[in-house]
Formats: structure tokens, C-alpha cells, sequence
């Protein structure tokens, strides 16, 4: 009761110059916006509160190509209004969506598969020889001795 005394008294036509300016966001669907409406219209005294919300989202939605289809053909009801602006904005991140994948083309399987497995060459830093090359190459000095087929420097 007390609540209900303080609460601040609503202003009808301020309200409806709130209604008046909704706008659809960038990020905003045709559904959310249309609940935006609908809220915003609730806090008004509109004599018919369905046309003052289907004439607002004509107004205020953000794509041009949907206003213009929209009047287009005037009998069109809200829910064939929100049934083509969720066509629109399917087909647009369809569209989106394959824009992307044209810019970036995903590879193909078998190529992926052997792009994945494809060995990189690598240069091992220590070259591993043969004894015998080591022994033809690099002659053993009179102060190292050979132990099972390594060399060791001989101990004074």
C-alpha cells in the first residue's frame, strides 16, 4: 500500500515520446526489439496498443530492405512482419557465413589429413658416422686409445 503511494506517478505522454524513439539496436533481433516495444507500450495509455507497436518497428527497424517489403503491402499482421524480418536476418548470416567461407576456404579433407601428418624436415645438429669413417678421416693420436670402438684420451 505504502509502495503503491510512493510510486512515482507515470506520465502518458512521456511515455509514449519514449515509445516514439525506440530504435532497433545494431545487435538487436526482430524478436527483441519487438519485446522492447511491447514493453514500452505497456507503460502507455494507447488506444490501440498492437497498431502503435507494428507502426513503431516500421519506423524504427534498422534494416531499410524490411521497412520497404514491409510497405510494400499494407495488410501485412505483425507476425508476418516478424516471420519476414527473421527470413531477413537468416538469410543474412547465411549469406555472412558464406562470404567468410569463399574469403577463407576450408581444405579438404585428404588434404588436411596429409598436411597434418606431412613430416617437416629437420637437420639432426650431431651427424652420426661410421667408425671406420671416423678412422679414415680423422687418424687416432698417440695420447688416445681406441675402447670398443669409441675414442678415449689416454690418461698420463
Amino acid at each position: 500500500m505504502l509502495a503503491a503511494y510512493f510510486a512515482p506517478l507515470a506520465n502518458p505522454d512521456y511515455e509514449r515520446f519514449i515509445l516514439r524513439q525506440a530504435r532497433q539496436k545494431s545487435d538487436e533481433s526482430v524478436d527483441d526489439f519487438y519485446n522492447r516495444l511491447r514493453e514500452l507500450a505497456s507503460t502507455c495509455t494507447l488506444p490501440d496498443e498492437q497498431d502503435e507497436i507494428r507502426a513503431q518497428f516500421i519506423y524504427g527497424c534498422a534494416s531499410s530492405k524490411l521497412r520497404e517489403q514491409i510497405l510494400q503491402d499494407h495488410r501485412r499482421t505483425m507476425q508476418d512482419i516478424l516471420t519476414l524480418g527473421r527470413s531477413k536476418e537468416l538469410s543474412k548470416a547465411r549469406a555472412s557465413h558464406m562470404e567468410a567461407a569463399i574469403q577463407h576456404p576450408i581444405k579438404s579433407e585428404p588434404e588436411r589429413i596429409r598436411q597434418k601428418h606431412k613430416k617437416k624436415r629437420r637437420r639432426h645438429p650431431l651427424r652420426i658416422v661410421p667408425a671406420d669413417y671416423v678412422e679414415e678421416h680423422f687418424p687416432i693420436e698417440e695420447n688416445v686409445q681406441q675402447k670398443d670402438g669409441n675414442v678415449q684420451p689416454v690418461a698420463n
